[in-house]
């Protein structure tokens, strides 16, 4: 465990000299109200878009120069922040990861083409059978304002409404150590690796993240709903209860 609370669990492979590590913290879509649903998911989107001492364009020669990968992503009930590297650039690739988690400043024009790229995305899911058929499952079991309704990436009505303000916000309200965790594996030794986390990221505090109270979801009586796509051949069935 870190100084600030911080799980870690590790699975030590020394057949290859890789390294991957995943911190997951208790932030997400949970925490979207209806009206800025998708900002949890694009704000983790944004956090690799550049920071107070690195430009996206910076980020992307570090990790490509050393071959690792670093990201991160907001889900129904997670953020995880991920990073590979090899053994032997495991120093710079926490340092980075660190400075993304820490510093991100969310810059006007990535998150802007972020913002376009998540638009295309939600309008090509509109004719894509799995996401309408999960979509109006969703629409069937939980009522409107229920946050396992509302999908975790927003919508089109509400994903133009967000602000390179909400997403600082966000990240300044809601992104702290408490209740996280770090899963690793690869080519390192237990206890080192550890120390090496507690140095970087152990001194790293921020508020607590208070989640309410998911509602029961009303059990409705048997439903049934088709939804034609025009133009498509394949067929995706949902059967399911809350």
């Amino acid at each position: 465990m870190l100084s600030n609370g911080i799980r870690v669990y590790g699975y030590e492979n020394h057949a290859t000299p890789i390294i991957v590590f995943r911190l997951a913290l208790p932030v997400s879509a949970l925490l979207d109200v209806p009206e800025l649903a998708g900002l949890a998911s694009l704000t983790a989107s944004g956090m690799n878009r550049g920071t107070t001492s690195r430009t996206f364009a910076e980020i992307n020669e570090a990790t490509d120069g050393a071959g690792m990968s670093i990201g991160a992503g907001s889900g129904r009930h997670q953020t995880v922040i991920s990073a590979r590297c090899l053994e032997e650039d495991f120093s710079l690739a926490l340092g980075l990861f660190a400075d993304i988690l820490f510093n991100p400043v969310f810059p006007d024009q990535e998150i802007a083409q972020l913002k376009g790229q998540l638009m295309t995305g939600l309008r090509q899911s509109d004719n894509d059978t799995g996401a309408v058929a999960s979509r109006t499952f969703r629409e069937l079991c939980y009522p409107a304002g229920h946050p396992y309704r509302q999908r975790t990436q927003g919508d089109l009505e509400t994903v133009p409404s967000l602000t390179v303000e909400h997403l600082r916000e966000f990240h300044r309200n809601h992104f702290g150590p408490s209740g996280g965790y770090i899963v690793v594996g690869g080519d390192f030794d237990f206890a080192s690796i550890v120390h090496q986390f507690d140095e970087v990221l152990g001194h790293w505090s921020g508020p607590t993240v208070t989640h309410h109270a998911i509602p029961d979801a009303p059990q409705p009586d048997h439903q049934r709903r088709d939804v034609f796509l025009s133009g498509k051949t394949q067929s995706d069935l949902i059967i399911g209860r809350t």
